[in-house]
């Protein structure tokens, strides 16, 4: 059995300590659900999840900077797309 754990619309400011608690109760993979022009995410929850070497993927990559896809190259975190018809 896989344990894990994906945050979502939480403030930016609690994201490493809740990543840190996750994996203190034995999360496997921790997935943050990011921005998106269409959900009511904290901006800058992109950045504070690519700078976590804890955080396995990122959910909604719509709104992802230039500058962040190299942290994460070095990071090896998975990035996931979800397309939207709007």
């Amino acid at each position: 059995m896989l344990v894990g754990v994906e945050l979502t619309h939480i403030l930016k400011d609690k994201i490493p300590k809740l990543v840190g608690v996750a994996k203190y109760l034995g999360a496997q993979v921790i997935i943050v659900h990011g921005e998106s022009p269409i959900e009511p995410v904290e901006p800058g929850t992109n950045s504070i999840a690519v700078s976590l070497a804890d955080i396995d993927i990122l959910q909604v990559i719509s709104m992802l900077r230039k500058w962040a896809f190299w942290q994460v190259r070095l990071l090896s975190l998975t990035l996931t797309l979800t397309l939207t018809r709007i």
